[in-house]
């Protein structure tokens, strides 16, 4: 193991060095001694640590410099100094393995409420893990690649690049060693009944070079494979060969169909690469010379403003990504000088590689830093719980503790057994709560989405998620069983012999548990309620009843009037299929995310103009969705240059007139088109649930063609094998990309609020039962401890009524405290979550007043029992035991 790194490693070392012993020191070598006692020096400089700290350190040092048996032997030797040895420790963890054995009932709850806790943090960490941070197959490296973006005049990043500027990038003095490019390709490949939709990527010579990707058969991409007269060739990654072709050894020279088109395929990916995108099944790589054949816009290819390109790159020794940053900026610059027209106010940003999207990476590590707070007060609820309970079996061995240091045992000796105890309990724990997480990982990698790409789940966890949950149950069981172990060895003999005591320290865990769930359950009910308004949330169409059937004819190279001629025999053919009462066309169904923009002239508006989502769609659409149009009247297919806007569009444009009948030109270039305004439809939801007050103008599908669209049906029943017939009788070899209930479809749009809704509701119900044990384990004990008390109470004539308040006093007092507490932690923590709440505010009272009232009926629940048993007590038998 080298010890001699930066980062992570030399902090642990720092702190492991303090622990080490002078048998050690004559032992190690002077290079490393030398070593040794500089990061002591500064360790020392930077404050001592705690002895509970240096305890576990000595036993992870001792364990990271075993060499073998000879080493070990040496290591197992008794310090000169007294010092701690491998042999103390051991014995330690036989005496509490001795000591938890004895107690099987204490054990397995403590186990069994660990294991919750580590698991649930265990399995967002291992979703997390797999999505962002896990090292992908094929990409080596990684700290040392960089993501390439275009920016716009306005400061926006994120935007694509055209060939001849990615090309003019790559050949500059960059500062990257090498820089490719790379454009996903949603295509079809033939299987064995019928062409499927696959996810591919076009690619540039220096793609695989870049990741450091290495064939399993044949070879990568060459420079001579983008040369389009060369024919068209591809790279198959080693699913798609053992899935396509069987594994067989001899598919090189062999030709695979994408897009309806014979691809030679010259070498299969190492297994396990699908692409530098985690989650993304990619089944083929292809040069982007074939863009033309497998996409169309032949003759766009070169065009400097044709930009569908994203970059990725490996920094050249030595350069930082900001030096990377300043040097491709230089070449925009001097790009933005010499071609105005194409690159005016054109920038680049660099930004450290990550396994999604850049532009997503924010929102998706936000998301799951959401979850994971929720998983982590999960965790505090249940390591709380446990301590609680180590509090409690320690004050019940305090006479015992009190003897042993009557003896002559040292308070350092006997808090270490307790929290070798503590530490067992929680290893123990970590263990059912990774076995948990592989269960519950394993459930969740087996969900299929209804989206465009074929993607892979793997949350499977692997040995950075058993590492994160070792630490956990380390530091959990370090910290939480520390305030046991003090307190039970903290004052002398005649203290602990003669009983007593409060229990301050155990109240406030069981506050602290009550807090995190008021928080955690606050939480949860927002997102219910969230979910249940969006329901009558006016998005101004009707989705149920609705079927959608999408493809893209563009995967097989269809030209524009052959296109227009499918997408119409289609409607046609829908429209007469029995159950269907309405049919038509959209190329961006609304609540899928999608959007397209232009901008229509505006006076008084910056530059003259105003930008607008646009649509495009048939005539039957508004029908088919119940948009409902509030003025004018809807275009005929007839109309190729009519078009229908909404309400928020139509304000800005009338200034409190009417816009039926305007004219308006689509974009700013000179040969853009000018529409008319024959309707206004009803104001509705876009893109998503959130998307309130934006402008929308529908274009007619007959003057504004695309060759991926929608056909949306309105019927009763189950029209898919019906509308799948249709396409595969007009081409088989035309994928289905969806096929579907439009509900479920939009459900996607919901998928946020509905993963952190369960999420939260399930650890906010789980962290709830386990304050109501908490709450009940502490009344449970107090009465216990008071009998004697209660018992002279009895004696002397009070009422057993006063008895049964007095325990219900004590309980109410804590759990208000903790309420008050979580309800305060809930309203300032909540706000955060005002993106994914639709329709309802963060400090929403009802969920409030609903969650305080089932907190409280918890708290009573958890009170009632040991009040109970508190009136029953029988001063005689109390009196007589004491």
């Amino acid at each position: 193991m080298d010890i001699s790194g930066g980062g992570t490693g030399r902090v642990l070392y720092r702190i492991l060095l303090r622990a080490y012993s002078p048998s050690f020191r004559r032992e190690a070598g002077p290079e490393l001694l030398d070593m040794f006692d500089a990061a002591r020096a500064e360790a020392r400089a930077q404050g001592g640590v705690l002895w509970w700290a240096r305890y576990w350190a000595r036993l992870l040092a001792d364990v990271a410099v075993t060499a073998g048996p000879t080493r070990w032997r040496q290591l197992r030797r008794s310090d000169r100094d007294g010092g701690q040895t491998v042999d103390s420790i051991l014995q330690d963890l036989r005496y509490a393995a001795r000591s938890l054995r004895r107690s099987p009932g204490f054990t397995a709850v403590a186990v069994v409420t660990t294991a919750l806790g580590i698991g649930a943090t265990a399995t967002i960490y291992s979703v997390a893990n797999a999505v962002m941070f896990r090292s992908l197959t094929g990409v080596r490296d990684s700290h040392e690649l960089v993501t390439v973006h275009a920016t716009s005049s306005d400061g926006s990043s994120f935007h694509a690049f055209s060939v001849p500027n990615f090309r003019d990038l790559r050949a500059g003095e960059n500062g990257l060693g090498t820089l490719a490019a790379f454009s996903l390709l949603q295509t079809s490949a033939r299987g064995a009944e019928e062409s499927e939709a696959v996810a591919g990527l076009m690619v540039s010579e220096d793609y695989f070079r870049v990741l450091g990707t290495r064939p399993a058969l044949g070879r990568l991409l060459a420079v001579g494979d983008h040369d389009p007269g060369g024919g068209p060739v591809a790279v198959l990654s080693h699913g798609s060969w053992q899935g396509r072709f069987a594994g067989d050894p001899g598919v090189v020279g062999q030709t695979v169909s994408l897009g309806g088109h014979a691809f030679t395929v010259v070498g299969v990916a190492e297994q396990g690469f699908t692409g530098h995108l985690a989650l993304l099944d990619i089944e083929a790589f292809v040069p982007l010379a074939f863009q033309p054949l497998l996409e169309g816009h032949d003759g766009r290819f070169l065009d400097r403003n044709f930009d569908w390109l994203e970059l990725i790159g490996r920094r050249a020794d030595g350069v930082s990504t900001g030096e990377a940053r300043a040097a491709l900026t230089a070449i925009a610059e001097r790009l933005a000088e010499e071609y105005v027209a194409d690159n005016r106010g054109s920038g680049v940003d660099v930004r450290p590689y990550s396994n999604v999207f850049a532009q997503q990476s924010g929102a998706v590590g936000g998301f799951f830093t959401l979850l994971l707070a929720v998983a982590g007060m999960v965790l505090v609820v249940a390591a709380v719980n446990v301590g609680g309970m180590l509090l409690a079996r320690g004050t019940d061995r305090r006479a015992e503790m009190a003897l042993r240091l009557a003896l002559g045992a040292r308070r350092a000796r006997l808090v270490r057994l307790m929290l070798a105890e503590s530490v067992v309990l929680f290893l123990l724990g970590g263990a059912g709560g990774v076995a948990l997480a592989f269960a519950a990982t394993a459930v969740l990698s087996s969900v299929q989405l209804p989206i465009p790409f074929p993607i892979i789940f793997d949350f499977t966890p692997d040995r950075r998620v058993l590492l994160f949950s070792l630490g956990l149950a380390l530091a959990s069981g370090t910290v939480f069983g520390l305030v046991p172990a003090m307190g039970s060895t903290r004052s002398g003999l005649r203290a602990r012999l003669g009983g007593g005591g409060r229990l301050r320290v155990r109240e406030w865990f069981v506050v602290a548990q009550i807090a995190v769930s008021a928080v955690l359950l606050t939480g949860a009910g927002l997102f219910l309620r969230s979910l249940s308004t969006a329901a009558s949330i006016d998005v101004g169409m009707r989705s149920e009843d609705v079927h959608i059937l999408s493809t893209n004819v563009g995967i097989l190279g269809y030209e524009r009037e052959k296109g227009r001629a499918f997408f119409e025999r289609l409607l046609a053919e829908a429209s007469v299929v029995p159950g269907v009462e309405a049919a038509g066309l959209v190329r961006m169904p609304p609540l899928t995310f999608a959007n397209e923009t232009t901008s229509v002239p505006l006076p008084g508006a910056p530059d003259g103009r105003v930008g607008t989502d646009v649509n495009r769609v048939s005539a039957g659409y508004f029908n088919t969705m119940r948009v409902e149009i509030v003025e004018g009247r809807a275009f005929r297919d007839a109309e190729p240059a009519a078009v229908v806007i909404n309400q928020t569009l139509a304000a800005r444009l009338s200034s409190g007139g009417s816009s039926i009948g305007r004219n308006v030109r689509l974009g700013s270039t000179d040969d853009a088109p000018t529409v008319r305004i024959v309707g206004v439809a009803r104001d509705g939801r876009y893109r998503s649930l959130g998307d309130e007050g934006r402008s929308m103008l529908f274009l007619p599908f007959s003057g504004f063609y695309s060759e991926d669209m929608s056909l949306v049906v309105r019927a009763r029943g189950d029209v898919g094998p019906a509308l799948a017939d249709l396409v595969r009788r007009a081409d088989p070899d035309l994928p289905l990309i969806q096929n579907a209930a439009y509900e479920d479809l939009i459900g996607l749009s919901f998928l946020p609020n509905r993963v952190a809704a369960i999420t939260a509701s399930s650890f906010g119900l789980l962290g709830l039962v386990l304050s109501a044990i908490g709450l009940y384990g502490v009344l449970a004990y107090a009465v216990a401890r008071r009998t004697r008390e209660i018992g002279i109470r009895l004696a002397l004539g009070a009422p057993r009524r006063s008895v049964h308040r007095m325990v219900l006093r004590g309980g109410a007092r804590l759990a208000l405290i903790g309420m008050v507490l979580g309800l305060a932690g809930a309203l300032a923590s909540t706000r955060l979550l005002r993106g994914l709440l639709y329709g309802v505010s963060p400090t929403d009272p009802l969920t409030l007043t609903a969650i305080g009232g089932l907190l409280g009926a918890v708290v009573v629940a958890a009170c009632v029992v040991p009040a109970s048993r508190a009136t029953r007590t029988d001063p005689t038998e109390a009196l007589r035991h004491e």
